[in-house]
C-alpha cells in the first residue's frame, strides 16, 4: 500500500491534477470516479496506473478485475501476479511489460519488466489524486490518445473556450450528435479534470486536434539548433526550417493566421465552415450539402475574426425572451439541428 505524505508515486501522478505541462510531459491525465474508469477500459484507453484508497478494493473487484485482464491482453504483456481480486488485498496487481526504454535488453534474451498497475493509497494520501471534494475512491491514469487526421464526416471547432466546464459538455455533445473530430484552438486542457468530468466519458468517443496553446511537451524544450523538432504534427514550428503538419487538414496561410489554416484543409475536402453567431441565420433553415464543421466562440469574445474569414455561411440559434444561450447550450443545439440522423 501506498503510504507516506511525500510518496514519490503520489507525487508524480497528483502532479497531473493542476500542471497541464505535466500532463503533456508525461502524456498522461487523470480518471476520477468508477463511471470514468470504467467507461476508459472498454472504451479500449490505456491505464499506465490505478489508484484506489484503501479499504475499497471489494467495492472496485469486478473492476480491478477487468483491469488486469485487459491489461494482461494487451500486446507485450506477459503475465499478472500479486493480487487478490474481491478479497481484503489487492497486493498491486503486477503486470509484466517492457517498458520501453527501460532497458537496453534485446532479442530472445530479452526480460520483461515488472510494471505495478494497480496500487492500494492509504486513506490519508487518496486526496492528493482527487479534484472533486468528494472523492468516490478510484483513480486511474491514462494515456493521451494520439491524434488522427480528420477522419470525415461532421467536426466541430472550438474557438477560445476556455471554460472547462463548457469545453466538456460541448465535447459530450459532439459525441452524441456524430460530430467526431474536435478543433479546440486557444481553448482550456481538454484534459483538464473539470474538463474530462463535463465530457462524461466522451472524450474517449471523439477524435480532439489541439491546435494552439497547449503546454510544450519535452520535445519543445530549448535544447540546441541541432535539435529535432517535434514529432507531434499539431505542434507546428513557426520557422522557415520546422516541419510541419502532415494531417492535410492542417495547411498554412499567413503568420497571423496559422492556428486556423487546417480550415483551409477542410473546405478543399468538400467541409462547410459554419460560424455561430446570434446575428447569424435562423440554423432550422440551414441545409446541408455535405459535411459541416461548426465553429464555436468562448463567452467573452465570440468566434475571432480570424475563423471568420474562413465561414461559408454564419447561424445561429434563435430564443425568445432572452438574448443568447451560452456556448456550451448553443453549441449543443446547433450540432442537434445539423445532425444528420
Amino acid at each position: 500500500m501506498l503510504t507516506g505524505k511525500d510518496n514519490a508515486t503520489v507525487k508524480r501522478y497528483a502532479a497531473l491534477l493542476k500542471d497541464g505541462k505535466a500532463r503533456a510531459a508525461q502524456n498522461l491525465f487523470l480518471l476520477e470516479g468508477g463511471r470514468l474508469v470504467a467507461d476508459a477500459v472498454r472504451a479500449g484507453a490505456e491505464l499506465e496506473a490505478v489508484f484506489v484508497r484503501e479499504g475499497e478494493q471489494g467495492r472496485f473487484s469486478d473492476l480491478i478485475a477487468e483491469i488486469i485482464l485487459r491489461e494482461r491482453a494487451r500486446p507485450g504483456a506477459a503475465s499478472v501476479g500479486g493480487v487478490t481480486v474481491g478479497g481484503s488485498d489487492i497486493g498491486g496487481a503486477i503486470v509484466d511489460v517492457p517498458e520501453i526504454g527501460a532497458s537496453d535488453l534485446g532479442g530472445a534474451d530479452a526480460v520483461p519488466i515488472r510494471r505495478r498497475v494497480v496500487f492500494e493509497v492509504a486513506e490519508t494520501l487518496f486526496s492528493k489524486l482527487c479534484d472533486t471534494a468528494t472523492p468516490q475512491g478510484i483513480v486511474a491514469a491514462a494515456r493521451i490518445p494520439a491524434e488522427r487526421p480528420y477522419g470525415g464526416g461532421d467536426a466541430l471547432v472550438l474557438d477560445g473556450v476556455r471554460d472547462p466546464g463548457n469545453l466538456g459538455t460541448l465535447i459530450r455533445s459532439a459525441a452524441g450528435f456524430g460530430f467526431k473530430d474536435v478543433y479546440l484552438i486557444n481553448c482550456a486542457d481538454v484534459y483538464a479534470p473539470k474538463a474530462v468530468r463535463s465530457s462524461m466519458s466522451a472524450i474517449f468517443n471523439v477524435n480532439p486536434h489541439i491546435i494552439a496553446c497547449r503546454p510544450k511537451p519535452a520535445c519543445h524544450s530549448e535544447r540546441s539548433e541541432k535539435s529535432q523538432p517535434c514529432a507531434d504534427p499539431c505542434h507546428i514550428e513557426r520557422s522557415e526550417e520546422s516541419q510541419h503538419c502532415a494531417d492535410p487538414g492542417h495547411t498554412e496561410r499567413s503568420e497571423e493566421s496559422q492556428p486556423y489554416a487546417f480550415l483551409d484543409g477542410l473546405k478543399r475536402q468538400g467541409v462547410q465552415i459554419l460560424v455561430a453567431d446570434m446575428d447569424g441565420a435562423d440554423v432550422r433553415g440551414y441545409r446541408k450539402k455535405g459535411p459541416v464543421a461548426v465553429i464555436i466562440g468562448g463567452e467573452a469574445r465570440g468566434v475571432s475574426q480570424e475563423a471568420r474569414g474562413f465561414a461559408d455561411a454564419v447561424l445561429s440559434v434563435r430564443t425568445a425572451n432572452i438574448e443568447s444561450l451560452n456556448a456550451a447550450v448553443a453549441g449543443s443545439v446547433m450540432m442537434f439541428f445539423l445532425n444528420d440522423k
